[in-house]
């Protein structure tokens, strides 16, 4: 036999001996996947950008509207419920642990909403989601342009007013009565507002001029004030393309002062963060991340409630 024939048998042979040998697990491969949790701990997703709406600052507080009448107006109103499946998602997106227990004590903890938000849009009034009395004072003259409390939101119940922080619960506030009064609520876009048309309509036009100022605040990363370079304000006044943006928000398409097109839709994937519209890039096809930093990116959705305030997210 000759010696290339040898070392042939000589494998063969070697691997016969290792069949039906279990073989080692790979110290790199994935654990298994969890198992899919059963139906009735898995939330519906939302059908619309208007399907919940935030009681709190943390992830997954949130309750279901149910309908809304009058907004804008002196008798508005947003009826809504916290139900299972808002318990799911706090469970989901806070607790990170779907249990039905979780879901039972989620449930019991919020019990003592009212059926509704309500607010009189001609006086700034305006209930939150326990019946607290709030009125909505416009821009804050004390208060810098990234401070947490640049609108005054005064309680009626005790005179005071909202700092800002969370257990003024100035934010969660803003937010309500952004939702009931969305065409008197300020607009904060870093442009010069010259002039509106249209607003939520399919031909809504919203007029801009780009200041110094302007460059200024996007140049700056949102919360925190930091020097501002002139290569920088030179540059982003050049991006700066459009003293004009507009929309079809019926169709949920807009575009932004820097030539983009977008269009917005409800995001069903509740992996958490979770935001609840999606921004879609109309030339690359791309999700926009609203939850970067980059203030390159922050603009889409400001844009959007400029222009179609009633049709955007709660």
């Amino acid at each position: 036999m000759g010696a290339r024939r040898q070392i042939l048998l000589a494998f063969a042979l070697a691997g016969a001996a290792l069949v039906g040998v279990p073989q080692a697990h790979s110290q790199t491969s994935d654990p298994p996947p969890d198992p899919p949790l059963p139906p009735e701990l898995v939330a519906a997703p939302p059908t619309s950008l208007h399907a919940t709406m935030d009681y709190g600052a943390r992830a997954g507080m949130e309750v279901s509207i149910l309908g809304m009448g009058g907004r804008d107006a002196a008798h508005a109103v947003i009826r809504f419920k916290h139900t299972r499946d808002n318990a799911i998602a706090f469970c989901r997106d806070f607790v990170r642990n779907v249990t039905e227990d979780c879901v039972q004590e989620n449930l019991a903890a919020e019990s003592g909403f009212k059926e509704a938000i309500t607010g009189n849009c001609d006086s700034g009034e305006f209930s939150d989601f326990q019946g607290g009395r709030y009125r909505f004072l416009g821009r804050n003259p004390k208060s810098g342009y990234f401070s947490d409390n640049k609108y005054i939101i005064k309680d009626l119940a005790t005179g005071e007013i909202a700092d800002g922080s969370e257990i003024s619960r100035y934010s969660i506030n803003m937010n309500v009565y952004r939702a009931l009064c969305p065409a008197r609520a300020p607009v904060d876009l870093d442009a010069t507002i010259v002039g509106m048309e249209g607003r939520d309509t399919a031909r809504a036009v919203v007029r801009l001029k780009h200041t110094r100022e302007d460059a200024g605040h996007a140049c700056q990363e949102y919360g925190t004030v930091r020097n501002v370079t002139e290569d920088c304000i030179r540059e982003e006044l050049a991006r700066r393309t459009k003293d004009v943006i507009i929309a079809d928000c019926l169709a949920g398409e807009f575009t932004d002062f820097y030539g983009n097109r977008y269009r917005v839709s409800v995001n069903t994937d509740p992996t958490y963060p979770a935001a609840k519209a999606n921004i879609t890039n109309l030339v690359t096809s791309a999700l926009v991340d609203q939850f970067a930093s980059d203030f390159k990116l922050r603009q889409p959705m400001p844009a959007y409630r400029a222009l179609c305030p009633a049709h955007a997210p709660t």
